[in-house]
């Protein structure tokens, strides 16, 4: 589960089986929840509209007199386009960095805020909380290289990525004395978890599958399915599940014995597959499964328990986002906050870019 925000640094540092057309029973539907324990903890609102091109020294954002210019927010959203120039198509380039430098804006407002709010704090890191925060950084860190090599070899050079560790280090300790009376109840666990039961069960499972041409007449399709109930004959006799899956499947997973990989949630499965596969219990051979690929003889291996550590600190969590939420808002109604754009710009400024003072007065002020 990701942690709370180093805004800058985390954004830096955190950049088998068949097809359904080999017919393994995958559903092609993308797993995404913002309630799933292990999604992303901590969200900013939708990004600010990136400003139209201008000078390097245009102040684009101002905080209670601290000032990002278009210069420094071109060369941050240089860092992010770098971990992700292989994944987007040539002319979409320039539309994902007015998208970054948009973000850029707001993670440098919400920054801000919460450094100054720590200075006011009187917030400090000791050297057990740089060492604390090096060991959480590791796993993340490339193959063979530690943090501090990280940092010597980053694009951002090792001086600002230290800056960058300070200040998130900074705001944990923030979050942790803003957020300092969150609990979370066994009772709120055990509602969110038959809430989301659906999607936080998760099954291994392996499969022989007797194939079917989808042309096949009744009477192929019968000699199909015979073959399939003689091999779940042998399996319920105490035949070795992978040594018939090898000789008999028609999946490509054959070759690990039926496995079909790593554990999978419902909506990953065709509606029959996943049915069978989360009725059934470990180590039980399942009645015969027909699907649009054939006949499947199932035999889920592995059913672990919902984690509910993880989903009590994903709740924790979501409790701790709230709390400085309401104090990012607070804040922001005690500081002056300018989007600002050269003189002359054509047509007026954006919405987004006009003076905004004492955003919680109610109404920005008229654009300069």
């Amino acid at each position: 589960m990701k942690r709370l925000i180093p805004l800058l640094l985390v954004s830096i540092l955190v950049t088998t089986g068949c097809s359904q057309q080999e017919s393994q029973p995958v559903a092609a539907q993308p797993e995404t929840s913002a309630d799933r324990p292990d999604a992303p903890s901590f969200a900013l609102p939708a990004a600010t509209p990136s400003p139209v091109q201008g000078k390097p020294d245009d102040v684009l954002v101002e905080v209670n007199g601290k000032k990002l210019t278009r210069a420094e927010a071109e060369e941050l959203a240089g860092y992010r386009m770098a971990s992700v120039r292989s994944q987007v198509r040539p002319e979409q380039m320039a539309t994902v960095k007015q998208n970054f430098v948009g973000q850029i804006l707001d993670q440098f407002v919400v920054r801000t805020l919460l450094i100054e709010e720590a200075d006011r704090r009187e917030i400090k890191v000791t050297e057990e909380d740089r060492k604390l925060a090096k060991e959480k950084m590791a796993p993340r860190m490339p193959k063979g290289m530690t943090v501090d090599e990280y940092m010597k070899t980053s694009a951002m050079g090792e001086e600002r990525m230290k800056e960058e560790l300070e200040v998130g280090i900074r705001i944990e300790k923030l979050v942790a004395l803003v957020a300092t009376n969150v609990v979370v109840s066994d009772a709120e666990v055990d509602a969110f978890i038959d809430q989301n039961k659906a999607r936080l069960e998760r099954v291994k499972a392996s499969h022989i599958l007797v194939g079917v041409d989808p042309k096949a007449d009744d009477a192929a399709k019968a000699e199909k399915k015979k073959a399939a109930e003689e091999i779940r004959k042998k399996l319920l006799d105490g035949a070795d599940f992978a040594a018939l899956a090898k000789e008999h499947s028609t999946c490509s997973s054959k070759d690990k014995g039926g496995d079909l990989g790593p554990h999978f949630t419902r909506g990953r499965m065709v509606k029959e597959f996943e049915e069978a596969a989360f009725s059934q219990k470990v180590g039980e051979i399942g009645p015969i499964v027909e699907t649009k690929f054939g006949y499947h003889i199932v035999k889920v291996t592995d059913r672990p328990e919902i984690p509910r550590d993880r989903v009590k600190q994903h709740l924790e969590m979501q409790k701790k986002n709230k709390a400085m939420g309401v104090l990012i808002e607070d804040l922001r109604t005690k500081s002056t906050i300018n989007y600002l754009m050269p003189k002359g710009q054509p047509g007026g400024l954006p919405p987004a870019f006009r003076k905004i003072e004492k955003p919680g007065a109610g109404k920005p002020a008229q654009s300069q």
